[in-house]
Parts: C-alpha cells; sequence; structure tokens
C-alpha cells in the first residue's frame, strides 16, 4: 500500500482546522445573540487552544501566534474578567477569516496584514484588567491549588516525521501546559525497529487545563499519546515528590506511575480542598479516579481526541472523501445498467432459474441504490453558516437591523446539488438584504418593527426539495417592473404581461430595478446567474412579491442527479425518459380528440393542454391514430405529452449529453439501456414553460 504523503498529512490537518473553525463561527454568531453563554465562550476557546497546539506540529507559526493571543482574550472571559463586546466579537470573526486565508495559501500569506490585525488584538486586549493576564507561556501553573498531576507519554511511531509531524511542536504543547518535566528515553536496540520512533518521551506536568481540551491538544498523534492522571492536585509543592522526579531525571528508568499515586496518597491528607474550578468540570469519561484498593484502576489511559464523544452517540458519522463518493456512484451506476442487460437476457432466453436471479439482482439493485444515494445526501444546515454570516455582516455594512430565521435546515440534498446552491442562495438573500429590508426609518414610517426578518425555510414535497427565502421588507412593484423592462427594451408597451411574468424578468441578463450600482448589486447579472445555476441543477426558480409586505423566493430541486426512476417512451423512433415523480397518470388517445381540441383534450371531465411531442420537437412523420397522453404535473396543473408508445419503467442513470447537444433546449441528460442503446431524458418543466409560455 502506498504511504500517504506528506501533502496529504497537511491537507487533512487543513481540513481539520476548516471544520473546527465553522464551529467556532458558529459560536460567535450565537455568541452576539447571547454574550453571557459560557458554553459558547467554552467552545471558542478549545477552538483557539486546540488549533494553536495542533498549528505547532504543522509549523504553522503564524496561526500559532494568532491562535494563542484570541485565546488569551477568551481565558479573560471565561474567568469572568471580560464580555463578549460587539468589537470582541467581530474581531473573532476577523480572526476566522484570516485563519483560513493562513491555511488555504501555499505560503503563510500577507505579513503585514497579519501584523495589522495583532496590533488591533493588542489594544483591544489592552483594555482589560491588567491582573486578568492569562499567559499561556506560563500556563496554568499559575494556580497551583486547583492544578491537576498528569502523566503524559509521547510514543511516536516510525514514520511520525514522514507524515509532517514537528516533534518539537509537540513537546512544546506538553511544555506550555503547566509546570513540570519532560524526559527523553531511547529504546533498547531490541525494541529500536519494532515500529517505533528510536526515542519516547516522558512527562509530569501539573496542569489546570480541563481533561477534554488537554485531548485536544494532541489531536493529530492522539494514538501515539497515553495520559494518566496522578493526583488531583500539584505535586510539585512536595520536596519527596521532586527528589522521585530526580531519580527518574538521572536514570533510565522508565517512570513508574503506581508509584507516583501511593506518594499522591500519603501527600492528600496535607492537601488542602482545592478552590472552586472556573472551568467546565472534569468528565468522568476522559480520566476515571484511580480507587486506592484497586491498583487495576491505575492503568495508562488512551488520549483520544474530539471523536471519543461520537463514538458514545448512537449516531456515530466518519469523513469520506467526496471522489470516493463519486466513484462509488460510478459504481453503482454501472450495476444498474449491467442488471438491465440481465434482465433483457432473462426475457430473451426464457430461463426460469436466470428470472429468479434477476429478480434479487433488481431487489439488491434498488436497496444499493438507496443506500448510496442516502450516503451523498447533506443536510442543508452545512449552508446556514455562511448566510448568517453574510447577513451580520452585510447588514452592518448598509446599517440595517436584520434577524436571519431557519427552517427545516435537516432537510438533505445530494452533494453535489449542496456544492452548487451555495453562491444562488448568497446572492438571493445578498438582494434581499440590499433590495428587500428597509432602513431603520423607513420601516418606521411603515409602522414595522425595527428588526427586518429574512427566513430561510426547507422542506421534501415527493421527490423534490423546495427552498424558501423570504423577506418582510418593500417588495416588488409590477407596474415599476414593467416600466423598467420597457426602458430596457425587454417588453413593448403593448404587451400584456400577468404579475408572475413581470416577476420573472427579474432573471433576464441585465434586468435591474437598483437606482445605483454598488458593490453589493445593481449591475443585472445576480439573478440571471442565479437561474442559470439552478437550471443545471434540473431545478426551477420563482419569485412573487407584494408591495411593503416583502418577497418570497422559491427554488424547486430533485433530491438527487445521478439515478432516476424513469418512465420509457418513444417518438417516432428515438427513444426518452420521463422521471416517474412528476407524472400523474397515462391515457389512449384517438388523434381527432387533440387534432380537434386545437391543443386541449377532456381528461377526468377537465379541459387540458397537450403537447404533441412530435410536432414541437420537429420528428418527423404522422402521429399514430392511436397514441398515447402521459400527464404530468407542472406547477398546480397537468399537461398532457402526446406521443408513440410507452415501453414501461426503466431505473436511469442519467449522463451529461456534451457540447453538441448544448442547443438542445428540452433535453436534460441521457441513459444507456440495457441493449446499449440510448435514451434521452424530458426536460419537461421547460418544455411546458416554453410552450404554453407558463
Amino acid at each position: 500500500m502506498q504511504q500517504p504523503s506528506l501533502q496529504q498529512f497537511k491537507q487533512k490537518y487543513i481540513e481539520e482546522v476548516n471544520d473546527l473553525l465553522n464551529d467556532m463561527e458558529g459560536s460567535i454568531l450565537n455568541l452576539e445573540q447571547n454574550p453571557s453563554s459560557q458554553d459558547e465562550v467554552n467552545q471558542v476557546f478549545r477552538v483557539m487552544h486546540t488549533i494553536k497546539g495542533t498549528s505547532a506540529m504543522y509549523d504553522f507559526k503564524t496561526v500559532e501566534t494568532i491562535t494563542h493571543d484570541v485565546e488569551s482574550i477568551y481565558s479573560k472571559i471565561r474567568d469572568n474578567q471580560g464580555t463578549v463586546s460587539k468589537e470582541v466579537s467581530t474581531m473573532t470573526l476577523e480572526c476566522v477569516d484570516l485563519l483560513r486565508h493562513l491555511l488555504n495559501q501555499p505560503e503563510e500569506g500577507d505579513d503585514k496584514l497579519v501584523d495589522e490585525f495583532l496590533a488591533r488584538l493588542a489594544i483591544l486586549d489592552g483594555k482589560k484588567p491588567k491582573s486578568a493576564t492569562a499567559d499561556t507561556q506560563q500556563g496554568d501553573a499559575e494556580q497551583p491549588q486547583s492544578a491537576t498531576t498528569y502523566y503524559i507519554k509521547f510514543e511516536p511511531e516510525a514514520d511520525i516525521t514522514n507524515r509532517g509531524i514537528n516533534i518539537k511542536g509537540i513537546l512544546k504543547n506538553i511544555e506550555d501546559l503547566g509546570s513540570g518535566t519532560i524526559l527523553t528515553r531511547s529504546w533498547p536496540d531490541d525494541q529500536a525497529t519494532n515500529g517505533k520512533f528510536y526515542m519516547y518521551w516522558e512527562a509530569l506536568i501539573a496542569t489546570t487545563t480541563p481533561p477534554n481540551e488537554l485531548s485536544e491538544t494532541f489531536i493529530f498523534v492522539h494514538d501515539e499519546v497515553t495520559i494518566t492522571k496522578i493526583a488531583d492536585f500539584d505535586l510539585f509543592k512536595f520536596d519527596d515528590f521532586k527528589e522521585q522526579i530526580a531519580i527518574y531525571q538521572t536514570t533510565d528508568t522508565p517512570i513508574d506511575t503506581d508509584e507516583l499515586m501511593a506518594l499522591a496518597m500519603l501527600f492528600q491528607s496535607q492537601t488542602p480542598e482545592p478552590e472552586p474550578q472556573t472551568h467546565e468540570p472534569e468528565p468522568q469519561t476522559h480520566v476515571p479516579e484511580p480507587q486506592p484498593h484497586d491498583p487495576n484502576s491505575a492503568t495508562e489511559q488512551k488520549i483520544i481526541a474530539k471523536s471519543i464523544e461520537a463514538t458514545d452517540t448512537k449516531n456515530s458519522s466518519i469523513k469520506v472523501d467526496s471522489e470516493k463518493l463519486d466513484e462509488l456512484m460510478n459504481l453503482v451506476s454501472e450495476f444498474v445498467n449491467t442488471k438491465a442487460e440481465m434482465l433483457l437476457l432473462a426475457e430473451k432466453y426464457d430461463i426460469p432459474e436466470l428470472h429468479d436471479i434477476c429478480e434479487k439482482v433488481d431487489k439488491l439493485s434498488n436497496k444499493l441504490k438507496d443506500n448510496a444515494l442516502s450516503i451523498r445526501l447533506v443536510p442543508i444546515e452545512s449552508l446556514i453558516l455562511r448566510f448568517q454570516r453574510l447577513v451580520r455582516d452585510l447588514s452592518k455594512e448598509l446599517g440595517k437591523q436584520i434577524d436571519f430565521v431557519t427552517e427545516g435546515t435537516d432537510t438533505e440534498l445530494d452533494k453535489t446539488i449542496i456544492d452548487n446552491l451555495a453562491v444562488p442562495l448568497m446572492h438571493i438573500i445578498r438582494n434581499s438584504i440590499d433590495h428587500g429590508i428597509e432602513s431603520v426609518e423607513r420601516r418606521r414610517e411603515l409602522k414595522k418593527p425595527d428588526h427586518g426578518i429574512i427566513k430561510f425555510t426547507a422542506f421534501y414535497s415527493g421527490n423534490n426539495v423546495f427552498i424558501q427565502v423570504q423577506d418582510d421588507g418593500a417588495g416588488m412593484n409590477p407596474v415599476d417592473l414593467r416600466q423598467k423592462a420597457i426602458e430596457k427594451g425587454f417588453i413593448k408597451p403593448t404587451d400584456h404581461l400577468t404579475n408572475r411574468q413581470l416577476y420573472d424578468l427579474v432573471f433576464l441578463p441585465g434586468f435591474s430595478t437598483a437606482q445605483k450600482i454598488t458593490g453589493i448589486s445593481g449591475r443585472g447579472v445576480g439573478m440571471d446567474a442565479v437561474k442559470q445555476n439552478i437550471l443545471k441543477l434540473r431545478g426551477e426558480i420563482e419569485m412573487d412579491s407584494e408591495v411593503d409586505l416583502g418577497t418570497i423566493t422559491t427554488i424547486k430541486l430533485p433530491l438527487t442527479l445521478s439515478i432516476v426512476d424513469a418512465l420509457l417512451v418513444s417518438v417516432a423512433d428515438t427513444l426518452f425518459l420521463i422521471p416517474v415523480y412528476i407524472i400523474d397518470s397515462c391515457t389512449h388517445i384517438r388523434k381527432e380528440e387533440f387534432d380537434s381540441g386545437h391543443g386541449r383534450i377532456i381528461h377526468e371531465g377537465e379541459p387540458t393542454p397537450v403537447i404533441d411531442l412530435r410536432k414541437e420537437l420537429n420528428m418527423g412523420g404522422t402521429t399514430p391514430d392511436e397514441a398515447t397522453a402521459v400527464m404530468v404535473k407542472h406547477k398546480d396543473s397537468r399537461v398532457g405529452l402526446i406521443l408513440d408508445k410507452v415501453h414501461g419503467e426503466h431505473q436511469a442513470v442519467l449522463k451529461p449529453l456534451g457540447k453538441y447537444f448544448n442547443n438542445q433546449e428540452y433535453l436534460s441528460g441521457g441513459s444507456i439501456l440495457g441493449d446499449g442503446s440510448i435514451a434521452l431524458v424530458l426536460d419537461t418543466n421547460k418544455l411546458i414553460r416554453q410552450l404554453t409560455k407558463n
């Protein structure tokens, strides 16, 4: 097996840090709403502490410096010697942005930018009481009364340097924990090549660092670090303990933790009760309390990182590279195609045993497909954090007061759709902030609350996901839209458009209602790009609005872009696929019925519009006297598609058609059938919208 490269380890580190920064960004935004939340303050402190420690391992010295300074500020806040003011939260968000910049650059980045940030951070820190200094270099030894003594053993694997781990950085992390000693050991010759580095380290440290933060300090080497609690107090205050440590320092004898615990029991009666701890209580699962009558309880405890909490829950999860998920979907797609070939063979040769096997394979294929698709599903919640940040920063820039409300963020979509959805949604929310929500003065004139509301809602409907972005702002006036469209030449003064059609003008290239161009909007390119991106995802988008009440933008998306259950039909000699989830029903129809109905037939007692696919797609030939009408759902109505024949259901693996089919606007892809022929996927929404102007 090929060994991972240094770059791969470094990339893994960057991914982990980015996840931590995402968590911290959410905590900061929550703190702005509830500055007294000690849980969120602790979360920010822990993230800074963890990144500070791990950055030293990979020689990100600038990252280490920045996180150390921010950690110092939040250490004071945790000790009730400061508050999370607007300046503190803003500076912390800037820290998140700067760290992302530094981690994603080949070099650590702009020294001037870093120096400027550190200078402003120092000024902010200087406003705090000087007596509250919490220097991480001196560590937690400043409070020996509440310190805990730990034994830490670092046994690196032989390949540690190839993984990009900086051993000096790890030793510095141990040293920074508090007062103590670190002993360097060498393995005996007969053990030196036993998969271990030729040296290992033992340390005895007295620290006030909580166990969970202690774990996070070694997050990238947790399999090579073990920890044992020796005592609940600082053993370095006792001369007998120091004499015992001196023996270990002058000999090669490994540290005996049981011997040290016995000493600790003797000292315990001489130690005053510890002062109440301001940090969070020590979880029993991390460092179990050794019992004097049970020597087995003093066994060394493996340090494990944040994942230990996940293993104790019912819904544990692991990270998987997106390329591996894509490869899995490709394999599932091939399996689906192979299943289709097997079904054709079973029908052709009529072998009973083969029919039974095909039935089992068909069931397995469906389960495998559903499972693979579910693995790719990602909750929309993963997008929300960046939208919260956008609303916060942009509303502050524009001097508006806006609350961002979410609902249904646990709704899931295919990862590919999620990845391509962030930018369109940011455009929509940006427009709501800039064009929709009024200034505080204007809202007061309209007797509206000072705080505007942008509501983000997601929900399932059949095999689709709907996403709505709604604001309670100024709304759009159809009269103004019409006038602007006439001025720009999009429509003629004699054209009669419904309100819905006028709202659709917003998505035209170059159309904008902004009075002036700003750095935020006004050039008329945003909503056009939004619609194009949504259409690429086989989705739909529409807007509705009421003057002074607000605007709502609705996006309709499929759950996945990869595999879909479809109805296989034909027109002339061409095979088409229509997704099953949009089909209402099928019915036979005689040619004279729709010829005499002028594009409509009576279906279930109601006049229903129909589209002759042979005619509209220029397929040639004539429609048979006995044709089939497939009724598909479109918005709140039904439309019939007239075609020659229905062949049955088909599990379609969707593939792009390529550049030669770019001008075929009614096709959204293709699929290979079991016999090797190709069926084209109809984009019925675009077809109906274009031909019926609906």
